[in-house]
């Protein structure tokens, strides 16, 4: 699978087509209403009394028509009145409206990526012959049967993900203030909100849409190994991480409490992972931001003919150390949805198989040995090879 990495270059042209359309509606919006403008004295720099929503029509102009080199006519501001009429209400409105598709078009890139990523993965786990029955374009075939089949259930997860924001500031504004705004509406509505966050299967997440992300993305891997709709898959992963999981204290990884040295290397996996991608991140992060200091700060000799002077060098630094944390972020999350799908995996394969030649375990043979699991006969591949299976994942849905 070597598009694996290649493909978050895909949702970052994703990213940037959506932030460019919300950026430049939101432009639109901002500038759609009564704007100002004030003439300044050019020579003394100082700004005339004479103001106008049409600076074509000023009257003032004609008065001051000998100092017409003098002035300047500038946009000062758009005007907002306290006293919002209905377009203005509109506007506002329209606003909101537009950073809620821009969260949810944001999240729904990033779910059919998860989601396409899933499908290889879960393929490749649930193959006898590693590497050599899986697909070359495995991530393509994922992204071709996300598209053809589970586009809804992509959709209806970007819109959870979507919506937790919201139900967050409402929660923390019912939260801040008790007292004053403690009634049974109120309660009533908080109720709501508890039953939805409660239906949706995210525990926990009270002051953060962050856990309904990754609830999502166990939901999404789930999808992409059954094939079952969002609701149904959402449950299974919750009922299968109940019977076999515990939940880790570190970002929302579930872990299973094997017996032996197994099952404390999976026990502490989700803390290793973020550990060191954070590290990864960090370093990264880090050095792309010193060196653009000194770039930019014309610090470096080698570089002095190449970045003009700049009054604020700090803003291109900033830019390239975001951009850096953006890139690194998408290529880690490769690495996590890896981890979440195959330990999914491993547990639907620890319950429904035994290690018999009926029921024979997909894992890896290094997966068998850290976790003291083998199977009861000599060798799956030598079966396959007489074609007692045809080792894909069909012969664990036959062997069910």
């Amino acid at each position: 699978m070597p598009l694996v990495l290649f493909f978050q270059l895909l949702t970052c042209l994703l990213h940037v087509l959506v932030l460019a359309f919300w950026g430049s509606v939101t432009v639109y919006l901002a500038s759609s209403g009564r704007s100002d403008y004030r003439y300044w004295d050019v020579w003394t720099n100082n700004m005339t009394t004479a103001n106008s929503s049409q600076p074509e029509s000023n009257g003032t102009l004609s008065l001051l028509r000998g100092y017409v080199d003098r002035l300047k006519c500038e946009l000062t501001l758009y005007i907002v009145n306290h006293n919002l009429s209905g377009q203005e209400v509109l506007l506002y409105l329209a606003q909101i409206y537009i950073f809620f598709v821009f969260k949810w078009i944001i999240s729904f890139a990033d779910g059919l990526s998860h989601m396409a990523l899933a499908a290889a993965f879960s393929s490749y786990y649930w193959t006898f012959r590693k590497p050599q029955n899986v697909p070359f374009f495995a991530v393509l075939n994922g992204l071709c049967l996300t598209a053809r089949y589970h586009l809804g259930s992509v959709a209806f997860g970007s819109l959870i993900v979507a919506s937790g924001f919201p139900i967050h500031l409402v929660l923390q504004c019912t939260d801040s203030r008790p007292k004053k705004y403690d009634n049974r509406f109120t309660r009533c509505c908080k109720c709501c909100l508890r039953w939805l966050v409660n239906f949706i299967k995210v525990p926990n997440c009270w002051n953060s849409s962050k856990n309904s992300k990754c609830s999502n993305k166990t939901a999404y891997a789930m999808i992409a190994m059954h094939g079952e709709d969002f609701c149904a898959s959402i449950n299974d992963a919750f009922m299968l991480l109940k019977r076999k999981a515990d939940r880790s204290p570190f970002g929302g990884v579930l872990v299973e409490w094997c017996p032996g040295r197994g099952g404390v290397l999976v026990a502490v996996l989700g803390r290793v992972m973020g550990f060191l991608l954070m590290i990864g991140q960090f370093v990264i992060v880090g050095t792309v931001a010193i060196l653009s200091f000194h770039i930019f700060n014309r610090r470096v000799d080698a570089f002095n003919k190449y970045p003009p002077e700049l009054y604020y060098y700090l803003v291109p630094v900033a830019t390239v150390s975001y951009a850096a944390y953006v890139i690194t972020s998408r290529f880690s999350s490769v690495y996590i949805v890896a981890v979440n799908t195959f330990y999914l995996c491993l547990l639907e394969d620890c319950e429904r198989n035994d290690g018999s030649k009926e029921k024979p375990y997909f894992m890896s043979k290094e997966l068998m040995k850290i976790l003291g699991k083998k199977n009861k006969f000599r060798d799956v591949e030598s079966e396959c090879e007489r074609g007692h299976c045809d080792g894909t994942s069909q012969n664990y849905e036959t062997a069910q």
